[in-house]
């Protein structure tokens, strides 16, 4: 059938209450509306895919740089701990940013481009991009993107089902 515009909007559904006779994973997935949201699934999606890349830089950084570069075993664990210390340092920064800002979009985007540069310049060797640019783009884009995804999600999701949502972001990232 097909809806007139005078007519009156149909009731809406009703809702289902969980009880001791409801099975228990029926009364979760109504808790958890976001798992159907295509946003949610692409900002954990994004959101996994940086931390991984991340976590294997921070892994093998110093033999990148040493293979790469030519640093010292020292200079280059030295220098790769830049990343790590960057993200504890400007993360807050970048979240309380984060909630003042008008938009989430630009600022995630410039993050990304800024650490596919670094490790875009990483790939293809020390093709005159210097080591601090390269450690610099990847620091800054390790501070930013995972606390902007993370802010992202509270746009994304109902504020009742916020802790079931970064539990899954989570475990998308575990996997």
């Amino acid at each position: 059938t097909t809806l007139r515009r005078d007519a009156p909007p149909p009731p809406p559904p009703p809702q289902v209450r969980a009880t001791s006779s409801t099975p228990r994973c029926c009364a979760v997935s109504r808790g958890c509306g976001f798992l159907g949201s295509e946003r949610f699934w692409l900002v954990a999606t994004c959101h996994a895919i940086f931390v991984v890349v991340f976590k294997v830089f921070e892994n093998f950084s110093s033999a990148i740089l040493l293979s790469t570069y030519g640093y010292e075993v020292e200079k280059a664990g030295y220098v790769s701990s830049f990343v790590p210390l960057a993200s504890t340092l400007l993360a807050p920064a970048v979240g309380l940013a984060s909630d003042r800002a008008p938009w989430s979009a630009p600022p995630i985007l410039f993050a990304a481009l800024l650490a596919t540069f670094g490790f875009g310049a990483l790939s293809v060797g020390a093709a005159g991009v210097p080591a601090a640019c390269v450690i610099a783009s990847i620091a800054v884009g390790h501070a930013c993107l995972p606390t902007l995804l993370l802010a992202l999600v509270r746009e994304t999701v109902r504020s009742g089902e916020r802790g079931a949502a970064f539990g899954v972001l989570e475990t998308v990232v575990a996997l």
